[in-house]
């Protein structure tokens, strides 16, 4: 990097600077051998007006050849020129440096005498046929004649190839110079910027060491810097992030469930000790197909069902080896590579063994206790017929057959609760549920009556027959209504009536009653919660029948909910269509 680096700089250093001495070399050689030339000329048109006034002072004459001819070499010595006489014809009269110019051609059309017919003074480059060499010419008119001087330009050539050897001697004295400490200053910049590449590449293969060492006090070294604070930061993360995962990886092998991560391609990405040890194997193989690892059938259907539509699945209750496990399986999202799987098993055998125990003994010290207390209201019932009816202890014995009966009733409602918690499969049949409402009613309204309780019931928009329990729907509408004739003020109203919402039947029981406080809505359902503990005593409740309600309901797959009105309180049945 680091000569690639230089060699790119170099390469374009010296390419300017060959540029530059190109053009100056161009420049000044033009420059100067204009500038040469129009010394020369100058030189040759004074020199010209000198032979000129020697022709004078000789008082050479057209009609006397003899004196032109040792003019002309007298002002050839002098001039150190070249002298050519041209008469006005064009005819060559003498020249300094050719003995017999008879040969010469005419020179009238010559470009420096036709410049000099026009302007007095005339000049020409071109090569001499006489000393073949390129010549500078100067024709000067002198009345009947021309007086013309030439001046071979090897001198200029001379000169300008001496300016041009300067030039390159000087631009290469330069070119080296700059390329020996561009050479320099290259390896000053690009010995930072190399080092920082290495820490870069070295870094990123995993060099969480390297640093940069030495930095200049400039934008590199700034930068160097900011890599460096940058190196210390990413490793503190990264070493947070191995503690996190360290953490992390230990307490999911300390926790007693199951776990395992499943790639999005079903490759078991993830598991802790717990789940090989309910598998009963070894160790869990990290990026194995997960159907390869575990042999259970509803735990692969859970996976492929999750990882195939994304959508979670409720929790199931799996067997595996004579334990009974609770499945939680949850979708982890991965980006654009889609999402992952994550199950937990959680060992619920014994907590369904205490289930089983509980649900046991409830049910076996609910029949216990029915026969002892049916006898001992047997009992107490004979005692009563065979006593006068104004004995003392007659109330007493009235108060303990009541409370008998409570007792036994309180039994049956508990049975009840027990064989619904207990059993989630009840026959279904064919049920007539507004028949079923007119029986409960029939049932019941003559403890209204006692208590001056009118009904008023509109059940006209229900559908029948409909899928359900009659056992189940008996309970159900039995307790409610008996709760609205218990909890109802005297001459009160209790409204039984339906209507239809969004595909579902609502069945709403009204009373007039003492109605529901706020904080009692959410407990209502709750075993033995009473909102008015005196009343329940009074009407014999046992606590019990609201949630027989509501167990009914969910094995139904109904709902129930209740809402305090401004006279009253509303208990709402809703029966899907």
């Amino acid at each position: 990097m680091k000569n690639r680096f230089a060699r790119k700089i170099i390469l374009l250093y010296a390419t300017f600077i060959t540029g530059i001495i190109l053009f100056l070399l161009f420049f000044f050689n033009t420059l100067f051998y204009n500038a040469h030339l129009t010394v020369i000329k100058r030189e040759m048109e004074e020199k010209a007006t000198f032979v000129e006034q020697i022709f004078l002072e000789e008082h050479v004459t057209p009609d006397n050849p003899e004196s032109i001819i040792n003019a002309v070499k007298t002002s050839a010595r002098i001039v150190k020129l070249r002298i050519t006489i041209i008469s006005a014809n064009g005819t060559v009269i003498t020249d300094s440096e050719a003995p017999d110019v008879t040969h010469m051609d005419n020179h009238l059309y010559r470009p420096e005498i036709q410049n000099a017919m026009a302007d007095g003074t005339g000049f020409n480059i071109r090569r001499s046929a006489t000393i073949k060499t390129d010549t500078l010419y100067c024709a000067k008119r002198n009345g009947i004649y021309f007086i013309r001087l030439a001046k071979p330009l090897h001198e200029i050539d001379k000169s300008v190839a001496a300016l041009r050897g300067g030039v390159l001697t000087a631009g290469f004295v330069l070119a080296l110079g700059s390329f020996l400490l561009l050479v320099f200053a290259t390896r000053r910049i690009a010995k930072p910027i190399a080092e920082t590449g290495e820490f870069a590449v070295q870094f990123a293969s995993g060099n969480f060491d390297r640093r940069i060492l030495h930095y200049s006090d400039d934008e590199i070294g700034s930068v160097q810097r900011s890599l460096n604070a940058m190196a210390d930061t990413i490793v503190r993360t990264i070493n947070d992030l191995r503690s996190g995962q360290e953490k992390l990886r230990t307490t999911l092998e300390t926790i007693p469930d199951g776990i395992a991560l499943i790639s999005p391609d079903g490759k078991i990405s993830f598991s802790n000790g717990a789940l090989a040890s309910i598998l009963g194997i070894p160790s869990v193989p990290s990026g194995r197909l997960h159907f390869e690892i575990i042999r259970s059938k509803e735990i692969n259907l859970a996976i492929e069902h999750i990882l195939e539509t994304g959508v979670c699945p409720r929790p199931e209750e799996i067997s595996i080896d004579d334990r009974i496990y609770e499945l939680f399986i949850n979708k982890v999202h991965e980006g654009d590579s889609g999402h992952s799987a994550l199950i937990l098993l959680h060992d619920i055998t014994e907590q369904k063994r205490i289930e089983r125990i509980k649900s046991e003994l409830v049910g076996n010290m609910s029949h216990e206790l029915k026969t002892p207390i049916a006898i001992m209201r047997g009992y107490l019932e004979t005692i009563r017929e065979n006593i006068p009816s104004d004995a003392p202890t007659r109330p007493f014995i009235d108060k303990a057959i009541e409370n008998a009966d409570r007792q036994s009733l309180l039994i049956t409602d508990i049975l009840k609760l027990h064989a619904m918690e207990s059993s989630s499969d009840f026959p279904r049949d064919i049920i007539d549920l507004g028949g079923i409402i007119d029986s409960v009613i029939t049932l019941i309204r003559p403890k209204a009556a006692e208590r001056n309780v009118s009904f008023n019931v509109n059940t006209a928009s229900l559908p029948s027959p409909i899928q359900g329990s009659r056992f189940l729907a008996e309970e159900i509408f039995f307790n409610l209504i008996d709760n609205a004739v218990n909890y109802n003020n005297p001459s009160g109203k209790v409204s039984v009536y339906t209507e239809l919402s969004d595909g579902s039947v609502l069945v709403h029981i009204e009373d007039t009653g003492i109605g529901i406080p706020d904080d009692s809505i959410d407990r209502i359902f709750e075993r033995f919660y009473r909102v008015d503990k005196s009343r329940s005593r009074a009407t014999g409740g046992t606590g019990l029948g609201l949630s027989i309600v509501k167990h009914a309901c969910e094995l139904l797959g109904w709902k129930v909910h209740a809402t305090s009105i401004h006279n009253g309180s509303r208990f709402t049945v809703s029966i899907r269509g």
